[in-house]
């Protein structure tokens, strides 16, 4: 059996929008725990979700990731980060957003080393590029913008990928359906990306046989 360890911020904690105090969807809602009972028999799965999560600076530093290196040792890392850092400013840069993404991925690089002198081998690199933020469900200006810059963002990632070896998956191409501040996944969106994150993996392990 093949370990992979997931690390986002809300939605892969499964952050639920329509709770006034921060609330999770239910585990049988969660597309992490509904990927986990599809690939029970074939992936160990661990999921490390912040609402709010940042791509960190660092992983050695950062107060947030100290626990990184506890997953060790793992087959595959999988990082779905990046619409927090377009959304927490009011002038959204793609650029740096995907300039901070090449460092924690350098960071990861130099993690998988460590396993491999640690262990005899190192573990691959998964990106995800998130769902477009906003657009026309949120129905706002600023909305749109970050729309706009998210696809952007998104298609830096998918060169970062290649650049670093890394295996890419793009799930603004998915058709995810999100809640109404059509930032988080609705229920029907954590069906969907299980799904296709379950086609992904079998992908994957195709390659790592």
């Amino acid at each position: 059996m093949k370990k992979v360890v997931f690390y986002g911020d809300s939605n892969t904690y499964g952050y639920d929008p329509r709770n006034y105090i921060p609330g999770r969807y239910p585990k049988e809602v969660r597309w992490i725990d509904r990927l986990q009972k599809a690939e029970k028999s074939r992936w160990e799965i661990l999921a490390d979700g912040m609402n709010g999560r940042t791509i960190p600076p660092d992983i050695f530093y950062g107060r947030a990731d100290q626990n990184l290196p506890a997953y060790l040792p793992t087959d595959l890392f999988a990082v779905m980060l990046g619409s927090n850092d377009l959304l927490r400013t009011a002038h959204p840069d793609p650029l740096h957003v995907a300039e901070k993404m090449k460092n924690f991925m350098h960071s990861l690089q130099a993690l998988s080393k460590r396993q491999e002198a640690e262990r005899g081998r190192p573990f691959r690199l998964l990106l995800i590029a998130p769902p477009h933020s906003g657009g026309e469900k949120a129905g706002e200006e600023q909305m749109r913008l970050y729309f706009a810059c998210s696809i952007e963002m998104n298609r830096r990632f998918g060169r970062l990928a290649e650049e670093t070896g890394a295996f890419f998956a793009d799930a603004a191409d998915w058709g995810i359906d999100l809640a109404y501040d059509g930032i988080h996944f609705s229920e029907a969106g954590h069906r969907q990306f299980a799904r296709q994150m379950e086609n992904v993996l079998a992908q994957i392990e195709e390659c790592l046989a």
